[in-house]
């Protein structure tokens, strides 16, 4: 695995949701959201469930549209479950369950509605995406209780690095329905517990929280709460990480083939920096070669660029390789390494 592993955090999760409605009067609103997380905290690198409270207080006959939730950065999940199947189906299996909980509604704005509900893993429902979030609900007021998805499965995507709230995951929650079984609904409540959460493996002295942003049918402006997730126990995570290399030197000139390989387990600590010192004495730059065939890129994102290696991360944790290409960046007397991974891990070392 060459760079730090990527995973995949599962839970409610999300982005800017501005649509292009009007506001709608200041009467209608689905309220100040609140969340609330169970536990508050959690041992650094360690497994284990995470509830999420989030609640609304809808009033004229409003109800959320769209719900997404921003989760602290290394907060993760075992995307690989059921042999990785999961992100490769696009209906949900009961192997592919991820959490559970209630989602709470007024119908016809007088009836209190509570609906059981899982979370299961799905395929990616857009190009780009990680994988999907599907909620699975049962009407407790029909007699046979049939399961039913609510909604179009959410968006599990990566933030990158240069967002506000760094590098991590975005699951987005578009649409969310305001009518079930005919009966108009106004959602007031979702309470969920995702099990086999790994923590990060970083304790801020600030918590990162985890973000709710909202809107609704009636209203577009953005609603949000957060809460702090308390992360300790840093010191005793731990980290050894496996390194090895070899040289080939090319049978038809005198360049060589470099292969590096960093290893490590999914309960150590993440990996903050790393650094490859290439050996003066085995192998040299040659600028000769960089300027024959004009291998400084100026911009790896363009395409244009022709790329000096390959590099591929693989993960426990989630079941597809990362597949990155390695370009040749700075200047001749000053040069520097690349490495670009595409989408849906949009991330560049």
């Amino acid at each position: 695995m060459l760079g730090q592993r990527v995973l995949l955090a599962l839970a409610i999760a999300g982005t800017s949701l501005a649509g292009g409605a009007l506001a709608a009067p200041a009467s209608a609103s689905i309220g100040q959201p609140s969340v609330t997380l169970t536990p508050t905290s959690g041992t650094a690198a360690s497994t284990g469930n995470l509830g999420v409270d989030v609640k609304f207080s809808p009033t004229s006959g409003d109800s959320t549209r769209d719900l997404a939730l921003e989760l602290p950065q290394g907060l993760i999940a075992n995307a690989s479950i059921d042999e990785g199947t999961c992100v490769h189906i696009s209906v949900p299996t009961s192997a592919c369950q991820v959490g559970s909980g209630t989602l709470t509604a007024t119908a016809l704005g007088l009836l209190p509605v509570k609906l059981p509900a899982t979370f299961d893993l799905v395929s990616p429902p857009r190009p780009g995406d990680l994988a999907g979030l599907v909620v699975i609900v049962n009407n407790p007021l029909t007699i046979k209780k049939q399961p039913v998805q609510l909604g179009t499965p959410a968006d599990i995507t990566l933030r990158p690095a240069t967002d506000p709230a760094g590098m991590g995951l975005n699951i987005i929650f578009r649409n969310v329905p305001n009518s079930f079984d005919n009966l108009s609904i106004a959602l007031k409540e979702i309470n969920s517990t995702f099990q086999g959460l790994r923590f990060p493996s970083t304790c801020p002295a600030t918590p990162a929280p985890l973000t709710v942003v909202a809107d609704s049918y009636k209203d577009s402006t953005l609603q949000t709460a957060s809460a702090p997730l308390t992360v300790t126990g840093c010191s005793t995570v731990p980290y050894a990480p496996g390194f090895s290399a070899s040289v080939t030197r090319n049978t038809s000139d005198s360049g060589v083939q470099i292969v590096t390989t960093v290893t490590q387990s999914a309960d150590q600590a993440t990996t903050g920096k790393l650094a490859l010192a290439l050996p003066s004495a085995v192998v040299q730059p040659n600028a000769q070669a960089v300027l024959k065939y004009n291998l400084i890129c100026a911009n790896p994102a363009s395409g244009s660029c022709t790329p000096i290696g390959t590099a591929d991360a693989v993960s426990p944790l989630y079941p597809l390789p990362l597949m990155g290409k390695v370009y040749l960046t700075g200047q001749l007397l000053a040069p520097a390494v690349s490495i670009v991974f595409p989408a849906p891990f949009p991330i560049t070392l």
